[in-house]
């Protein structure tokens, strides 16, 4: 009789190390998935900045020679005033954004 709980015992206790390599091997692999995922974030993200920042420099750049020319030709020199003053505030705020996020 003791033999046969003893048996029972090395049993259990040997379908339970299986059970836990099985956990550590499911534990490395949603580890795995969920660092991907959180690299492909961070990528995507990194990636939408960077074309928010180009296209805020093209804006910049349209909004300064627009109001130039609109000051320059006497076209509305009001207009053209405000929105190169626009154009160096929209730069200087790319520009600082920028060097904050290094890119």
């Amino acid at each position: 009789m003791k033999s046969l709980i003893l048996s029972y015992l090395i049993t259990t206790l040997n379908s339970f190390n299986d059970n836990n390599d099985w956990v550590s091997i499911a534990e490395r692999y949603i580890d795995n998935i969920l660092l991907g995922i959180k690299a492909l974030l961070k990528h995507a993200l990194i990636s939408i900045l960077d074309l928010a920042l180009d296209l805020a420099r093209i804006a910049y750049i349209a909004m300064a020679v627009i109001g130039l020319i609109m000051w320059a030709s006497g076209f509305s020199t009001y207009s053209g005033r405000k929105l190169i003053m626009g154009s160096l505030i929209l730069a200087i705020l790319v520009e600082i954004v920028n060097s904050f996020m290094g890119l």
